[in-house]
């Protein structure tokens, strides 16, 4: 059995409410975002128990988190393209307000959470997100074998490997997305995971 301490990147700042679709989208973390940091920081002097690698997405918002993070834990950060947040194609950072005034039927079927198969226009199902973040966690953990490993990645991502555990639809993502710079943990065995022994935790370094 492996254990991955799946943490979500930092705040990023997406505009006014309701935001923009963030998928790809490379965003900084925002002032909030450093503050929750230094926080961590602040209640965790000392290297996170019985990590032996981390690994982080490659955009900007988590790379920024594992390099704190890392410097933290005297650890060099990894890069793993399959860690990525969903590719939300052409509507990638469009305002939320926008897409559902000029795409509402689009809008009304992502909301819908009931078809595996949904993309945003040229962008990735539900279906292929799922299949390629079990198969970039599965590989990690196979390298890992009996360890405990940090990955610093996405809302997204996480939600993926919580809802494949919980049975629910890939298509179906509002129920098990992490609060920022939280921590969930889950146990991988023979490729798959098997449980979750922590979820969303903020006070959790």
């Amino acid at each position: 059995m492996t254990r991955l301490l799946l943490i979500r990147h930092a705040h990023v700042d997406t505009g006014p409410p309701p935001g923009r679709l963030c998928g790809r989208l490379d965003l900084p973390l925002s002032p909030t975002g450093w503050k929750q940091i230094r926080s961590l920081r602040d209640r965790s002097p000392s290297p996170s128990s019985g990590l032996v690698a981390l690994y982080t997405s490659p955009l900007t918002r988590a790379r920024a988190t594992a390099a704190a993070l890392g410097c933290l834990w005297q650890m060099d950060p990894r890069i793993e393209d399959s860690l990525a947040e969903i590719d939300c194609g052409d509507l990638e950072g469009m305002a939320i307000d926008r897409i559902k005034r000029e795409h509402p039927l689009v809008w009304a079927q992502n909301l819908a959470q009931d078809d595996d198969e949904f993309a945003w226009p040229h962008g990735e199902s539900y279906r292929q997100f799922r299949e390629r973040v079990l198969t970039g966690l599965a590989r990690l953990a196979d390298t890992h074998s009996r360890e405990r490993i940090g990955v610093v990645t996405h809302s997204g991502v996480i939600a993926q490997v919580v809802g494949a555990l919980r049975g629910r639809p890939a298509a179906v993502w509002e129920h098990d997305r992490p609060e920022p710079l939280s921590a969930t943990e889950v146990a991988w065995s023979n490729g798959r995971p098997c449980s979750i022994l922590m979820f969303s935790e903020r006070d959790w370094a």
